[in-house]
């Protein structure tokens, strides 16, 4: 499809809450949890930095001991819709059987629907609806990556023994972006809140935003982060600092 620059107004654009209301409106309608994608896309959002059990699940899908304790946190903090999602990520932790760290886990997103289907069309293997990737284990996701967060480190950092071994450490998820890269981080800090609770005018506050995007740029600029491209057009995501 040839790119076009000056999009119709009239297009939508699906942001991860978007991708998120669809995913739980559609798991709703059919009776079942959010899929593994939906899962990972809501803890990118509301993890605490490198030390905190979401951060651990957005990274290898690992469901910790001490992860519903966190969320509850984050729950009892939320907003509408922002406790919905919470919710249905709570739910999706406990119904979970296998609670071990999932091959493959750090390449699910979700992707925008194809809206010439039919929203019930499901993935009969392994339940996933279309608008996410197959679950990792899926007979059915027989896609093979030819970039993955391993190729594309030593691609960047070399194969040197002891830079292999700081993988876990350097390895800061896969993003649709710098911009949902920075906004996962910002989200996932105590500046929003501080921000929310800070003594500014209601007729001033509609205007004061983050620049994920320009904060993105300006960490990668700094050397704090390096990036490699997914072969899908999302990012991957290093720490530049062991």
């Amino acid at each position: 499809m040839e790119y076009n620059p000056f999009p119709d107004k009239h297009e939508h654009h699906w942001t991860d809450a978007d991708l998120i209301d669809h995913e739980l409106e559609a798991a709703s309608e059919e009776e079942r949890d959010i899929s593994d994608a939906a899962a990972r896309v809501i803890a990118s959002q509301w993890h605490g930095g490198q030390a905190s059990d979401l951060y651990s699940f957005v990274s290898t899908g690992e469901i910790s001991d001490g992860i519903q304790i966190e969320l509850a946190r984050e729950i009892a903090d939320a907003e509408e819709p922002d406790r919905d999602h919470l919710a249905a990520l709570s739910r999706y932790l406990m119904n979970r059987e296998d609670t071990g760290a999932v091959e493959g886990w750090s390449d699910l997103w979700l992707q925008a629907p194809d809206t010439e289907r039919e929203p019930g069309d499901n993935c009969a293997a392994c339940g996933n609806h279309w608008s996410s990737p197959h679950s990792p284990e899926c007979p059915l996701n027989t896609d093979e990556p030819e970039t993955t967060p391993t190729s594309a480190y030593i691609e960047l950092f070399g194969d040197d023994p002891a830079l292999l071994a700081q993988f876990n450490e350097r390895y800061l998820g896969t993003f649709a972006s710098l911009a949902a890269y920075a906004q996962a981080i910002i989200s996932g800090g105590d500046m929003l809140r501080a921000l929310d609770e800070a003594p500014i005018p209601d007729d001033l506050r509609e205007y004061i935003h983050f620049d994920y995007a320009a904060l993105g740029k300006a960490w990668e600029v700094a050397g704090e982060i390096v990036t490699a491209e997914t072969d899908d057009g999302r990012i991957y995501v290093f720490s530049k600092r062991a």
